[in-house]
């Protein structure tokens, strides 16, 4: 069997071959002798022990080139999950053949296709060796985790929120390519990044005062705000020490913990102390012991200095009902949690540790005893959502100094995003006149899946007053000419209009210096500007082989400069797909490149 050698081109839709990404391979003459049914035969087994469906193939007349399309065809459809696509050819007339099949994103595409032509090569082998379906298979394994990588959100209910509410506003969003796990929001220097539910424009003040307890209780405290009095310990001794000094029952917990790891409540003598400093001490670099406030515990929400919703945090509990116990009622509340039979929504189920037999034992009660029918045995001490607790929403219950004074703490930690932990005796009095306290203020909170929408919506209001700016506008230059005096222009847009990127020939460059080498596309460019946070637009000048090449990747430009009278074939085509995508076309300037990189900067709005 012939090998099949070919050229490949990655082409990002939209482009002259239509809507949608795909990848193409032309094949040189002589690839186009059938294969022998031996190895299309030994072909099926290896596609299968890859983990690839037997597609359909003709009855006669199977090429190399033909079966290595189709096998990049079913290889991408199952990195990506979803059907095989058809794969379309066309012969351009010079003895060659040209497959195009639905795309894979650029990064991973020039990979599937060695794989596939692995395959149609090992077939081609009169014995193909076991070793080599097990590499091949092995390959596939890792082409469909990157993918999967590549695409998948992060585990967080604000940042799917945020996506969703992104999408809907027509804001543009993306994984960030640069700092993975992030995700960026807007495009150049409207941009905003974020770092699950955390903005990462978050001044370091506020970042670095909310991951460290101590810290913020004193800053807090020094600008007279009503703060829980706290002593750092660090030993089980001292532990007991400070319970001794600040007054039983206290609090135990990491000073730069977070999730309630390690974190003790209603600690009531010196031996319990001891006890929880050892449960505290490997989740921090240090243990703190404050008074233990016996009143209900909540969390306020706090995004650009506003109130978007308080929640009273309850610890999980389960309900007798007279023969069952219960270490038996809490695995029946497992069993039902996200469901109708649910008594409460939690975020994750309640798992039976150290804590929770701690708490029935403080109550008299153990795993094995069975509650009277109706009875509420509280399973925890902490109220955590992230240890099954649950949240009830007081928003509206909230008395307007305590508002403020909550609203006061966002401010001066400089926290665009904020959750204030405090108790409080009566959520509707103000805070002066009862029992209250501030234990903690994050940066980073962790919420709840109904409240998700609104502190997303807030987010984005906070960041985007004008969702039409978080976009970075894009102009798009089809000139022919291209590249002969693009060092000219690469010097008249430094001078003009330094913030640009300007992709051409001659690569991106952003602020005058380059930052992607040619060969670059347009989507590729436009995907590293908006990662820049200075970029204030993109000037795509490019010429008509560069969009044949590689796509046009945009289905939106702000302004096209088009020659007024293209040639015929490729640059009319072109010209076409260009217009079909531009809200407003313009004739291509002439003249210097100065003069050219003038007449494109003068209609647009340099902020």
């Amino acid at each position: 069997m012939v090998e099949p050698a070919c050229d490949v081109r990655v082409i990002e839709g939209p482009s002259l071959l239509g809507e949608d990404a795909v990848i193409a391979l032309r094949f040189a003459e002589g690839s186009g002798a059938a294969i022998d049914p031996a190895a299309i035969a030994r072909w099926r087994e290896i596609s299968r022990r890859a983990g690839l469906p037997g597609p359909e193939l003709p009855a006669r007349n199977v090429t190399p080139a033909v079966l290595a399309a189709v096998t990049l065809g079913f290889l991408t459809a199952a990195i990506a999950g979803r059907s095989a696509g058809s794969v379309r050819s066309r012969r351009p007339g010079d003895g060659s053949e040209e497959l195009h099949v639905p795309g894979l994103p650029a990064a991973l595409a020039r990979r599937a296709v060695e794989t596939a032509l692995a395959i149609v090569r090992l077939a081609g082998l009169p014995s193909a060796p076991a070793t080599g379906a097990d590499a091949i298979a092995d390959a596939v394994t890792d082409l469909r985790r990157e993918h999967a990588a590549a695409v998948a959100a992060p585990d967080d209910h604000v940042f799917a929120a945020l996506v969703a509410a992104s999408t809907a506003a027509g804001i543009p969003w993306r994984w960030s390519r640069l700092h993975p796990g992030t995700l960026l929001v807007g495009e150049g220097r409207a941009q905003a990044r974020f770092d699950g539910t955390g903005s990462m424009w978050n001044p370091v003040l506020g970042a670095l005062v909310s991951r460290d307890k101590v810290l913020a209780k004193r800053f807090l405290r020094g600008l007279g705000l009503p703060v829980a009095p706290h002593r750092v310990v660090a030993s089980p001794e001292e532990a007991a020490a400070a319970g001794d000094a600040l007054g039983f029952p206290i609090v135990v917990k990491p000073v730069d913990g977070s999730l309630a790891r390690g974190v003790s409540l209603d600690v009531r003598d010196g031996a319990e102390a001891i006890e929880a400093y050892a449960r505290a001490a490997p989740h921090g670099s240090a243990v703190m012991v404050e008074p233990y406030l016996d009143v209900p515990d909540y969390r306020a929400i706090v995004v650009d200095g506003e109130i978007v919703v308080v929640y009273r945090r309850a610890p999980p509990y389960v309900v007798g009902d007279g023969v069952t116990p219960i270490r038996a009622l809490i695995a029946a509340h497992n069993a039902a949690l996200a469901t109708p039979a649910a008594r409460f929504q939690a975020l994750v189920a309640t798992e039976i540790d150290a804590d929770v037999e701690r708490t029935l034992a403080l109550a008299g009660r153990s795993l094995d005893t069975v509650p009277a029918d109706g009875e509420r045995i509280v399973l925890r001490s902490v109220p955590f959502v992230t240890r099954g607790g649950f949240a009830e929403e007081v928003t509206g219950d909230v008395h307007p100094e305590t508002a403020r004074l909550l609203c006061r703490v966002a401010r001066v930690l400089r926290l665009s995003l904020a959750a204030i932990d405090f108790r409080a005796a009566a959520i509707e009095r103000p805070w002066h006149a009862q029992r209250f306290a501030i234990l903690e203020a994050n940066a980073r909170p962790v919420a709840m899946t109904e409240h998700a929408g609104r502190i997303a919506a807030a987010m984005l209001a906070a960041h985007f007053p004008d969702p039409a700016a978080g976009r970075l506008p894009c102009t798009l230059v089809l000139d022919p000419r291209a590249g002969a005096d693009m060092d000219a222009l690469l010097r008249a847009a430094a001078t003009m209009a330094p913030e640009a990127g300007l992709a051409g020939p001659a690569g991106l460059h952003v602020g005058g210096i380059r930052v992607l080498a040619p060969p670059i596309s347009p989507r590729q460019a436009l995907d590293r500007a908006a990662e820049d946070p200075t970029a204030s637009q993109i000037l795509l000048w490019l010429r008509p082989t560069d969009i044949e090449a590689h796509g046009l990747g945009l289905r939106r430009i702000d302004r096209a400069f088009l020659p007024l009278q293209p040639a015929p074939g490729l640059e009319a085509a072109t010209c076409a797909l260009v217009r079909c995508h531009a809200r407003r076309v313009l004739p291509l300037p002439a003249g210097t490149a100065a003069a050219r990189m003038a007449a494109v900067l003068a209609p647009l709005t340099l902020a």
